[in-house]
């Protein structure tokens, strides 16, 4: 099996969210990253680093509505 992931992932870490009226130590972090990269490996997977196609190939499988939207939702107020 291929895995295409980012080096980029090691930037998502966050330490705290907040859950049923708790905030909580997040459970996505690099340690787990790390965890499931070697269970991957492991498992006789290929790890490849993601290159960026540009949106043709996500507008080939999501609506181009939708993809507009995922863009500028963030900012919504």
């Amino acid at each position: 099996m291929h895995v295409f992931q980012s080096q980029l992932s090691d930037r998502h870490d966050p330490k705290l969210y907040f859950r049923r009226g708790a905030t909580i130590a997040h459970p996505e972090n690099v340690e787990r990253l790390r965890v499931l990269e070697a269970a991957l490996r492991g498992s006789g997977a290929r790890l490849h680093e993601a290159v960026d196609l540009g949106l043709g190939v996500i507008e080939a499988v999501h609506d181009a509505g939708y993809v507009r939207f995922l863009e500028t939702a963030w900012a919504a107020p």
